[in-house]
Order: C-alpha cells, then sequence, then structure tokens
C-alpha cells in the first residue's frame, strides 16, 4: 500500500505507472467542467475502473508531489448559450448595470455637487458646475475625493465597479465566480518517472506471471482488484482464490512499483491488510532492497518478497520455486 493513498487512489496510481511502462499512455488529461460539475479523464481512469473521481483526483495530486508526473494547467471560459470560448471580463455601474464607465478625480463641493475635477476648470478659474460658485480653498469650500468611477449612463459615482464576463459574441452575462469554465490539467511524465520505468515494467510483468501461474496451477484468478471488507475497500493487484477453498485459499498481490525501500510502516500496513483481507498469503513484489532478516519476517506472516529487479524471476520456473510453497497441499 502506498503512503497516503486509499485503495482506490491506489489502484490508479499502479494503473497510470502500468500503462505508461508499457508505453500505452504517454500523459494523463484530467479535464474539469464548472457548469455541469463533472469530470472527464484521459484515459477514461473513471468508467475503465469504476472509481470515483475524489480517489482519482487524490491519486493525481500523489503523482504530481511525487515528482512522477507534472501539472501543466490552463482555464479557458466560454458561454453557455452560443458556445463562444474567451468571455471578457467588465465592469459595470453598481446601480444600473451599464458597462460605460470612466474614471477621474472628483472634487466634493459644499453645495453637494460631487464630479469630475475637470468638470470644474473653467480657463483660469475653478467653478462647481452645478452652483457656479467659485472654488478658492481646498478643505475649505471643496474637498479632493481622489480617484473614482463614474457611470455615463445614470451619473452614479462610486469607488468599486461590479465585474461580469460578457460573451464577444451574444453579449450573454455571467457574474464573476459563476462564469462557464473549462479547467485542463495536462500531466506529463518527468525524468524521474522515467528512470524508474524499466523497474515500473519489470514489476508489473512479475505480478503477470504470477497471475499466470496461479492460473495454469487452478487457481481463478482477477487482476487488479479492489476487494470490499467490512465496509473498506482493499486494493490487490491480483487476488486468486483456490476454487475448492475460496475462504482459506486465497493468495494476494500487492506491486510497489517504484520503492527504493520497505520502511517498518510499510512492513506494518501490508501486514495488517493481509490480516483484513483473509489471505492465506500474500506476495510481495518491489524492486525495493529488502534485506534478509525484513524478507523473513515477511515470511513469519505469510507474505513472500519477489524483487522485480532480479531477472531470475522473468523465467516461469523461477516464479514457480517461490509460489509454490503458498499453494493449497
Amino acid at each position: 500500500m502506498m503512503r497516503g493513498l486509499n485503495a482506490g487512489s491506489e489502484l490508479i496510481v499502479n494503473q497510470i505507472f502500468r500503462e505508461y511502462s508499457q508505453e500505452k499512455i504517454s500523459r494523463v488529461v484530467c479535464t474539469y467542467e464548472k457548469f455541469s460539475n463533472h469530470y472527464f479523464f484521459d484515459p477514461p481512469l473513471d468508467t475503465s475502473t469504476n472509481v470515483p473521481y475524489s480517489d482519482i483526483l487524490n491519486a493525481l495530486v500523489y503523482l504530481d508531489n511525487g515528482g512522477y508526473f507534472v501539472a501543466e494547467e490552463s482555464v479557458t471560459t466560454y458561454c453557455v448559450e452560443c458556445f463562444a470560448m474567451g468571455l471578457n471580463l467588465v465592469g459595470r455601474c453598481p446601480s444600473c448595470g451599464s458597462g460605460k464607465i470612466k474614471r477621474g478625480r472628483v472634487l466634493a463641493h459644499k453645495c453637494g455637487c460631487r464630479d469630475f475635477e475637470e468638470l470644474y476648470r473653467q480657463s483660469d478659474n475653478w467653478q462647481c458646475p452645478s452652483c457656479k460658485k467659485k472654488l478658492y480653498v481646498a478643505g475649505a469650500d471643496y474637498t479632493d475625493e481622489g480617484m473614482e468611477y463614474k457611470c455615463v449612463s445614470c451619473g452614479s459615482i462610486f469607488e468599486k465597479y461590479s465585474t461580469n464576463y460578457q460573451c464577444p459574441e451574444c453579449m450573454s452575462t455571467y457574474a464573476e465566480g459563476d462564469e462557464p469554465s473549462v479547467n485542463f490539467k495536462l500531466y506529463l511524465p518527468t525524468r524521474f518517472a522515467e528512470s524508474k520505468k524499466h523497474q515500473m515494467k519489470a514489476a508489473f510483468r512479475v505480478n503477470e506471471m504470477v497471475g499466470n501461474y496461479l492460473a495454469k496451477m487452478g487457481y481463478d484468478i482477477r487482476m487488479f482488484f479492489l476487494q470490499e471488507h467490512t465496509g473498506e475497500s482493499l486494493y490487490w493487484d491480483l487476488v486468486a482464490s483456490h476454487p475448492n477453498k475460496r475462504s482459506t485459499g486465497m493468495v494476494g498481490v500487492s506491486v510497489i512499483p517504484v520503492a527504493d525501500t520497505i520502511d517498518r510502516e510499510s512492513f506494518q500496513r501490508l501486514v495488517s491488510r493481509k490480516k483484513r483481507a483473509g489471505l492465506a498469503s500474500a506476495v510481495l513484489v518491489s524492486p525495493a532492497r529488502v534485506d534478509g532478516t525484513t524478507i523473513m519476517k515477511l515470511a513469519q506472516k505469510g507474505i513472500y518478497y519477489i524483487d522485480a529487479q532480479d531477472e531470475g524471476f522473468l523465467h516461469e520456473s523461477e516464479i514457480e520455486r517461490q509460489i509454490a510453497p503458498l499453494l493449497l497441499k
């Protein structure tokens, strides 16, 4: 089990690793359509696995944070009325909604008139455009209120205007924050992922060979399986059931394709997962370097380690030698 991932997210991560290492995918695209609140994935991770959006998104965050894939994000607004792309953000008068807005310095005369500074200028004199009295002393008979906005349509003066998105084609408007948009996230593999590609491919190849051998021995095989157990899901890259003893003859395989080490916490999680799943035995396939003492402790718990980097496991005879002790007699 990968740290920080639930069962559904682990399934997605391993599916992406597997298909990337086998040259079946070169990127992952996540598209979020805001208007319908719907996600789309390419490849179609949601429909091919029936894993909920939240688990898929968690898996993509894991791949990004782990340095395996890097996300490039872009957002495009559009009009739901005519489907034109690229809405314009426009300012509007908060009183009448007009988009005809000007900005300037506002002076307030003691008579109550408030207007742009330019309207007070009369040749060399300053005069109120409303009462026609001359202006002499700032702070006494008029106040400089600084830069503000004025609506050309209704004459309102205001410090801040409201904003809307407007379609450049049909002129439909949308409140800011409610504008229809499509968010694209393109996940591309990094050099780090490329350096792990051979390890990934080897690990999943061993998993496939274990499955083939168990099938040959009469076991029923389920690949990349979410196992429901007392209200929770447990993920296995392979589960094999003995046809005559389904409740006591189950073997599970867990692939950790990019790990360099298996620490104590990972060890304990795997032991706990095997126990909760009710498996007779489990196989850990990983390129991680595991010392002899840990391998012995795993075996004592019914968990057998296969080094995915050992080329000997590319031969069925070696797979048979390793897996045979797990099988029911």
